[in-house]
């Protein structure tokens, strides 16, 4: 877990997850290329973004950056979840 973009940037160099779950607004850093150069650097990574931003345009954004799933704020932890296996199963062969 990471407070801002930074620190986000630099976990995800030193200990690389299986999924990255982030905002598009970083404190400290561009939530956009922080999502762009994670994908760049790791295809395979799943990558669920979560904001109150929630425009279709943003949306559309965020998709093409990479990110495998989006899900607009506030939201029920058990629809993570959900949201969550169900990105870890369509990225399965």
């Amino acid at each position: 877990m990471a407070h801002n973009g930074v620190d986000a940037c630099r976990l995800l160099l030193s200990d690389p997850p299986d999924i990255l779950i982030s905002d598009v607004v970083l404190p400290q850093t561009n939530g956009f290329e922080f999502i762009r150069s994670a994908r760049l650097k790791y295809p395979q990574l799943l990558i669920i973004v979560i904001s109150n931003l929630a425009s279709e345009q943003l949306i559309s954004q965020v998709f093409r950056l990479g990110a495998n799933d989006f899900i607009s704020t506030p939201f029920d932890p058990e629809y993570l979840k959900i949201r969550i296996k169900r990105s870890i199963l369509t990225q399965q062969p």
